[in-house]
């Protein structure tokens, strides 16, 4: 049975390095930390590659891998998400999954995806294995 978690994020820490070479855009390699409170309370850490194209069709993508450790109701432990989002002027796609077999402690065997709203509301709907 899929448990529809929500929780509002901060982000905490942002460094964003750029590759100087690049041309055409702007292609970096961020580090970001985030806290987490509501139903799921804890902390993540994110590693992404961002592409952002010159010009006005505000066309860019990313990949991440994001590590959160947190508590959602009495379970506590770790769980990495998978982040894959593009934009191509008003049109946005997003895809945030839990990584199966990543769930440690008393998040062992959870399994979902997950949504980001604009203003920063995270939307996780998981289920844990029995």
């Amino acid at each position: 049975m899929s448990t529809v978690i929500n929780s509002a994020f901060t982000i905490t820490a942002w460094d964003e390095q750029e590759n100087g070479d690049w041309e055409g855009g702007k292609l970096t390699r961020t580090l970001a930390t985030k806290d987490f409170k509501g139903e799921l309370v804890g902390t993540a850490v994110l590693e992404a590659v961002m592409l952002r194209l010159d010009g006005d069709k505000g066309v860019m993508s990313y990949v991440g891998v994001e590590r959160i450790s947190a508590q959602i109701g009495e379970r506590k432990g770790t769980f990495i998400m998978t982040h894959n989002a593009q934009a191509a002027g008003q049109e946005r796609k997003a895809d945030w999954k839990v990584l199966p077999g990543s769930g440690t402690g008393d998040l062992a065997g959870i399994s979902g995806h997950g949504v980001i709203t604009p203003d920063h509301n995270f939307i996780l709907t998981c289920e844990f294995a029995a």
